[in-house]
């Protein structure tokens, strides 16, 4: 099982093997989060590539950043909403395979608790 960011923004859980024929699409979808994104190509000094971040306030991230000659301009292109307030605690994701859904975790000293579930 592994996580992967899709060129079109994507993020994606599969099984399988990531490195089979180069193409790790060959691999089962497991959990996606939604997003189909389109890039124009009209200016060949522009690009757009795509990270996820889990941030320190448990909220899941995934932004844009584009580059051209003038400026690097980053945008959210989709989040799990799930800010919390109390930010002390480690939050970490975890993958439900009965339900196929991502849930975030945070932990705080011995207890830890969901804080989100989701498969769309």
């Amino acid at each position: 099982i592994f996580l992967i960011q899709q060129k079109n923004g994507s993020l994606e859980i599969r099984q399988g093997n990531p490195n089979d024929d180069d193409d790790p699409n060959n691999s089962l979808l497991i959990w996606e989060s939604g997003i189909t994104t389109t890039t124009s190509t009209s200016l060949s000094n522009t690009k757009t590539t795509y990270y996820t971040k889990l941030q320190g306030d448990g909220n899941l991230i995934t932004w844009s950043r584009t580059n051209d000659n003038s400026a690097t301009i980053k945008n959210p292109i989709w989040k799990s909403n799930t800010v919390q307030i109390d930010k002390d605690g480690f939050y970490f994701l975890a993958l439900d395979l009965c339900h196929r859904s991502v849930i975030i975790y945070i932990k705080k000293g011995q207890d830890t608790t969901a804080i989100t579930s989701s498969n769309d």
